[in-house]
């Protein structure tokens, strides 16, 4: 649980910078600098919340149900191992 939370804390940040930079908001440029303004207009601009979304869920979905099965079961480092020998 602490993992998930730690992955989904480090996506916000990371989207947050991202879709800034895609279309920024709260800034005003000064002599070809942008300056924050506004920081929570910086952090929740306007295509922020897609991207969450659609990270949010591609990132859900990605990991197979034998694999959480596995782990649950503590087979899932042998299973590993297993693959990096090609079996």
């Amino acid at each position: 649980m602490a993992d998930a939370v730690g992955r989904l804390m480090s996506a916000f940040w990371i989207l947050s910078a991202n879709s800034w930079m895609q279309t920024p908001v709260g800034d005003e440029m000064r002599d070809g600098i942008a300056y924050p303004v506004d920081r929570l207009d910086i952090v929740f601009n306007p295509s922020f919340p897609y991207r969450v979304a659609h990270m949010v869920i591609s990132a859900s979905r990605r990991k197979r149900p034998q694999d959480r099965a596995a782990l649950l079961r503590g087979r899932y480092i042998h299973r590993v191992f297993d693959v990096a020998r090609f079996r």
